[in-house]
């Protein structure tokens, strides 16, 4: 059987100039036509295989698979080098769209993510006032029930006793409405719409590493082969999976208010 790799055509025309010109043709049909030499001898190739012996019982048999296999191999690579070749001049044109692109939407990302912080730590700030107004109202509300419970006690008359009564009822229950919005969801304390974009807060986690030694430690003799990158990716599916209840010796879970837009 021959032993030479089936090689391209050096006239053939590149496929991405082919499949990416004017006269754009079929992708699988370009392959077809250009490699179909190729193909034909790696099909020849395999079919050789069922020529080997069943089972190696001598050195002459061990020497028909050995020089079988040093030729599978040869051709195995030549088809991986011509894949390269021919992924070559569109993984060039790929990272000239993507640096083309990058270009762009980098620094849009660079200013959202400026934008972003300040507009956090603006939702930060209010749903704390917003908290804390409502919980100044609320103990205002009860000082002033108290005080209508007191003239009430002290009331000369039914009539007058009633009246403060009801007003206390009244504040009670004000002060009961203001604790509750105290306690109520982050957004829900700040959305506030105008100019068809609606801002609110969003209750999140994040985390961070406190001891990088810790984590790794956690996962046995395998954290010498793992990049810090894949742990990372790990416990950010983790946090966002488990929220306030992830737990893993090495890190600190947090709760974290952020602004949301929605137009």
């Amino acid at each position: 059987m021959p032993d030479t790799v089936a090689e391209v055509r050096p006239d053939r025309t590149p496929v991405v100039d082919q499949v990416f010109g004017h006269n754009k043709a079929p992708l699988d049909e370009v392959l077809k036509a250009d490699f179909a030499d190729m193909q034909k001898a790696i099909a020849d190739l395999l079919a050789e295989a069922g020529d080997l012996p069943k089972k190696v019982n001598s050195d002459d048999d061990q020497t028909a698979v050995g020089r079988w296999i040093v030729k599978a191999r040869a051709y195995a690579k030549r088809a991986d080098e011509v894949r390269q070749a021919e992924n070559k001049p569109v993984l060039a044109a790929q990272r000239g769209i993507n640096a083309f692109f990058a270009a762009m939407s980098d620094p849009i990302d660079k200013a959202v993510k400026k934008a972003q912080a300040m507009a956090d730590d603006f939702v930060c700030r209010k749903e704390a006032e917003e908290r804390a107004r409502a919980q100044r109202e609320a103990e205002e509300a009860r000082r002033k029930a108290q005080e209508a419970e007191e003239r009430a006690a002290k009331a000369k008359s039914a009539e007058a006793a009633g009246r403060a009564e009801g007003k206390a009822e009244a504040l009670h229950a004000a002060a009961d409405a203001a604790e509750e919005r105290a306690l109520t969801a982050a957004a829900d304390l700040t959305r506030h719409r105008a100019e068809g974009v609606t801002s609110s807060a969003r209750a999140t986690y994040d985390w961070e590493f406190t001891d990088k030694d810790a984590v790794y430690g956690t996962l046995g003799i395998l954290g010498n082969f793992i990049a810090e990158a894949a742990v990372v990716t790990a416990i950010n599916g983790m946090v966002r999976a488990q929220k306030g209840r992830a737990s893993l010796p090495g890190i600190r879970v947090f709760p974290k208010t952020v602004a949301s837009f929605r137009g």
